[in-house]
């Protein structure tokens, strides 16, 4: 359960939770437009924090998610030009402007150099990380719907595309080299049975946290031990009952990548097909 002491200005300790209770804050609160600024500078402060060049061998990350932790896409202008416009769309049963690319990467370019700042900062953390049985599916049905709602153009689509599959080919580098893009290390594993959204657990010598997303990308977080504990268990949990991915010469690494690159190509061309009768092509 969920104490939302933000939210409600009621301030809890330690001392007066029991039994299954968690406690957790509230960043971003209930009912409020999603704020992009906000987000992202609540994100480098985050990163900033566990990733100093001190503490390069004692901070760590744990991260367990259904998708694809949002940091590999933030590495990519083009998605992370993209994840933008989705966040912001509030209302998707009524899109008010189509996505453009151009127009996303001139408007909101200081936006997507403060995400690479993060993303960097994430590949310069080690990491553990189990995936679920179908990473990328976020941004692939969010793809999927701006094609349907005609809300973007065949050119930006196949610019998207492009990068995902980049993408997959340098998570793959890492996954077999064990390391990330930023030399630190790098743990991979999938479970197919995943059941929960994105965890995300960091740890340096001076604090530990968890963060868990509830109204993506929206969050809650809580440095209270109780919860940091209870959450290791749990991925440890997980992480033993995973398949390992990375590492050279790992079959499951192999087929991994496969499945990805057949499931973005599955919605490319679905994507290009109806974008392609939209334009009469």
């Amino acid at each position: 359960m969920l104490f939302l002491s933000k939210l409600l200005d009621v301030p809890l300790s330690e001392s007066e939770l029991s039994g299954q209770y968690l406690p957790f804050e509230v960043v971003n609160l209930l009912g409020q437009s999603f704020d992009a600024d906000l987000y992202i500078a609540g994100l480098g402060s985050v990163v900033e924090h566990y990733a100093k060049p001190e503490w390069n061998q004692s901070a760590r990350v744990r991260i367990s998610t259904t998708d694809i932790p949002i940091f590999w896409l933030l590495a990519e202008p083009a998605l992370a030009a993209f994840k933008l416009f989705a966040f912001e769309t509030e209302n998707v049963e009524r899109i008010e402007e189509n996505f453009s690319l151009s127009h996303q990467l001139d408007k909101r370019a200081d936006w997507i150099t403060r995400a690479k700042q993060v993303a960097e900062g994430y590949f310069s953390v080690a990491s553990e990380e189990v995936w679920g049985a179908t990473p990328f599916r976020g941004i692939l049905y969010q793809i999927l719907y701006l094609a349907e709602a005609r809300a973007m153009s065949i050119e930006d689509a196949k610019i998207i595309f492009e990068s995902l599959t980049r993408l997959v080919g340098e998570i793959k580098n890492s996954s077999q080299k064990c390391e990330k893009v930023g030399g630190s290390s790098f743990s991979l594993s999938q479970n197919q049975f995943h059941s929960t959204a994105s965890i995300i657990s960091v740890k340096s010598p001076e604090r530990e946290e968890v963060f868990v997303t509830f109204d993506n990308p929206n969050f809650v977080r809580s440095s209270s031990p109780s919860t940091c504990a209870y959450f290791d268990a749990y991925f440890e949990r997980v992480q033993r009952s995973a398949t390992r991915v990375n590492g050279r010469g790992v079959y499951s690494g192999r087929r991994f990548e496969q499945e990805i690159l057949a499931r973005i190509e599955r919605t490319k061309d679905k994507v290009l097909r109806r974008l392609s009768v939209a334009d009469g092509i």
